[in-house]
């Protein structure tokens, strides 16, 4: 399931050149970015039926201005920060306020984050990288089920689809969606944060079981 990460210079290398060069280095941007902002969206309160589009919009926006990131490494936060001032653009034109996001947003949405841009093992850092990754593999095994929703999400899926896929309401499913993000997080905690620093000294691991 975990995509690889991301690699900001190449695809900020390739729209210079332009060309099939950059054609094919957009296509890969959007494959990597479209699950996580369209979570980033749902999270938002935008309606499922807005989403699409608001959507296209925000990757749109990310290529046409790829050029005014300055650094690499800061393409992530600056794409995040398009699609908020995008989804703040939206609920202008709608005249009104987002809808109530589920309980807890802010860390489910940082589950997806850490899951998008989940470290190489040959990164920098081995050590949170062994973290996360060995804390994906329990999340796969100790909750299959839950596992599988973030799968069908990382893989673009919205919750109507989802819904269909997995046999459940429409209303049930964005609640076991929230439900399994959440779960997702609690699983990173441990390796984010002050929480490295603890699984250094050999404290106990989270726990979870699945309903």
């Amino acid at each position: 399931m975990t995509r690889s990460l991301f690699d900001a210079q190449a695809f900020l290398d390739a729209l210079r050149l332009g060309g099939p060069v950059a054609e094919q280095a957009t296509v890969q941007m959007v494959r990597h970015y479209r699950p996580l902002l369209r979570a980033q969206l749902f999270h938002a309160g935008v309606q499922a039926d807005d989403i699409e589009d608001l959507l296209n919009e925000i990757l749109f926006k990310l290529v046409m201005h790829a050029g005014e990131v300055r650094a690499p490494e800061a393409f992530h936060s600056w794409a995040r920060t398009v699609a908020r001032n995008e989804t703040s653009a939206h609920w202008r034109r709608q005249a009104r306020q987002p809808a109530s996001p589920p309980a807890a947003a802010d860390d489910e949405e940082r589950g997806l984050d850490w899951l998008a841009q989940l470290p190489d093992p040959a990164s920098s850092d081995p050590l949170l990288s062994r973290c996360l990754h060995g804390q994906l593999g329990r999340f796969k095994d100790e909750q299959p089920r839950r596992y599988h929703c973030i799968e069908l999400i990382t893989l673009g899926h919205d919750a109507r689809e989802i819904a269909e896929l997995i046999g459940r309401s429409y209303g049930a499913t964005r609640q076991f969606m929230s439900e399994c993000c959440a779960a997702l997080l609690g699983y990173f905690k441990p390796c984010l944060d002050d929480g490295i620093e603890p699984m250094r000294r050999g404290a106990a691991k989270l726990k979870r079981s699945e309903p």
